[in-house]
């Protein structure tokens, strides 16, 4: 891991990161600055290595130079930008809601005005996206579900909980409407995988029902 720490490059804005997906500096969880701070802040806490805390707050640092205020979320960098700005999303793997959850999860070792405040945005854009689009873990609603369910527990705010078993009711009634979960694809319109697919969607509602029981596979637990 030491060597990761010597491969990050500068970004336009200053702070260090790495380079990713198409030699792009990405935010999010998945493939960008948020997953691999998170890492790096479990490794700091293993191991009290203070250049991996160092790292960890640098890469949350390039995040915050670029958050858009006008959609209260993170641009998603492996998309040139549009007529209307740049693509952005509310996923676990890329935009506000991922990046709220790495935040959330390493509140014990990292926990500064900068963090609440990105905790603050990503979960309102979160709860403003709702159920929308897909159901997945990974790209969709249930990894929202998820967010919520770590908010509550990290804040001690129930109402983040509340919130959560609204959304994943509404993805069951709506299933039970169409007969089947949005999972995005067209050729195979059942998966069985877990960040993608049906596995991930079933561990969900178990982990709703028995959230002190069972981990948070999205924040490797």
């Amino acid at each position: 891991m030491r060597g990761a720490l010597k491969h990050r490059s500068a970004s336009r804005q200053g702070p260090r990161a790495w380079k990713t997906y198409k030699g792009e500096i990405l935010t999010g969880f998945s493939h960008g600055a948020a997953g691999i701070a998170y890492a790096l802040l479990k490794l700091h806490e293993a191991t009290s290595e203070r250049s991996f805390r160092e790292a960890a707050v640098e890469a949350e640092a390039y995040e915050t130079c670029v958050f858009l205020p006008e959609v209260c979320n993170w641009p998603d960098f492996r998309h040139p930008p549009t007529e209307h700005g740049y693509v952005h999303q509310t996923s676990w793997c890329h935009g506000a809601t991922g990046i709220a959850l790495s935040r959330l999860a390493a509140l014990p070792i990292l926990d500064t005005p900068e963090v609440r405040r990105d905790i603050s945005h990503g979960l309102e854009a979160t709860r403003l996206t709702g159920v929308q689009a897909l159901d997945t873990l990974c790209c969709g609603a249930m990894g929202r579900v998820e967010a919520l369910m770590v908010a509550a527990k990290e804040l001690g705010d129930p109402a983040y909980l509340q919130q959560a078993h609204k959304m994943a009711s509404s993805i069951l009634q709506r299933s039970g409407h169409t007969g089947t979960y949005a999972l995005g694809w067209k050729r195979a319109p059942y998966l069985a995988s877990f960040h993608r697919g049906m596995a991930g969607i079933g561990y969900e509602f178990l982990r709703l029902a028995c959230p002190a029981s069972l981990p948070s596979l999205l924040l490797w637990e």
